[in-house]
């Protein structure tokens, strides 16, 4: 019972923050993972370099993502201020779980999620890259409309956020819920 003239309950300690950026690999290896959250959207991408990858994009609900892309695979992620966790499950029923932490740019490092759309002769093309903390870079390039012709993405120059295919130019931009870049 609260005294007459005393201070209100402060208010719930927020859990889960409306902007942030995740970013690290998957369990079993070999996969990598980005999520971004801005407000109450959602935009995830897993890639492995090569045979997997799918984009997925969401709501924002009571510290939970629901994610969905092209490729219907079920996700499934939960996250705080520090840590993304789910699972997907992939192509042949593998499942992709993961635990990452949020994408730190304070030390300059360009961890986080990035893409690029581009029309060559006629066709989009889409580029997905995750790099992580340490630079290391995950990254597939959609090569029609369905997605189901991922080859390994050219490595992206995060200094000028380009990467080329032969003659063409891909310009990369970020995916960032801290920024709102890419929503």
């Amino acid at each position: 019972m609260s005294q007459p003239g005393a201070a209100p309950s402060p208010e719930p300690t927020r859990t889960t923050p409306t902007r942030a950026d995740f970013a690290g690999r998957v369990g079993g290896g070999g996969g990598s993972v980005a999520v971004s959250v801005h407000g109450d959207k959602a935009i995830a991408y897993v890639c492995n370099g090569s045979t997997v990858e799918g984009w997925m994009r969401g709501k924002v609900e009571n510290g939970k993502l629901t994610l969905t892309g092209k490729k219907q695979y079920p996700p499934h992620r939960v996250y705080s201020h520090q840590h993304c966790d789910g699972g997907r499950r992939g192509p042949r029923h593998t499942d992709y779980s993961f635990s990452v932490s949020t994408v730190s740019k304070s030390s300059g490092k360009s961890s986080g999620l990035y893409q690029a759309t581009e029309v060559v002769q006629g066709k989009t093309i889409k580029a997905g890259w995750i790099v992580l903390g340490d630079g290391t870079q995950i990254g597939s390039l959609e090569t029609d409309e369905s997605g189901e012709n991922a080859v390994t993405a050219p490595k992206l120059d995060v200094a000028t956020m380009t990467a080329r295919i032969g003659n063409v130019v891909l310009h990369a931009v970020p995916v960032s819920g801290v920024t709102g870049s890419g929503f």
